[in-house]
């Protein structure tokens, strides 16, 4: 006799996005992990571009020489991933209120 499988959360999740039976909660939960996943990107970024630039490093001095497009590259890459997460930061600003039903005055919307 087979036991039924419970559904994790995230397959649980998955099946109510779907078939559009998600609710106020689920919309929640879906955003904070979002959110988290937004907020986590930037420190694997930045570990990833650590990585690269201790590989380069170690390469001899005449390799490195012909990488020195390639290192500021990554430095490009390196702005652009702390613009975004300032800009990750602007947009996730009120995420703690954003699914509360909440009063807003006439002025503030």
């Amino acid at each position: 006799m087979m036991s039924k499988r419970k559904n994790t959360f995230r397959e649980s999740l998955t099946l109510s996005v779907i078939t559009g039976s998600i609710d106020r909660f689920g919309y929640s939960v879906l955003f904070s992990r979002l959110t988290c996943v937004a907020f986590y990107s930037r420190s694997f970024s930045l570990q990833r571009l650590a990585t690269s630039e201790a590989y380069v490093s170690s390469l001899p001095s005449h390799h490195q020489t012909l990488l020195t497009s390639y290192r500021s590259h990554l430095e490009d890459i390196r702005t652009c991933v702390e613009h975004n997460y300032e800009i990750i930061k602007l947009i996730t600003a009120d995420v703690a209120t954003l699914f509360e039903n909440v009063k807003h005055d006439a002025g503030q919307v």
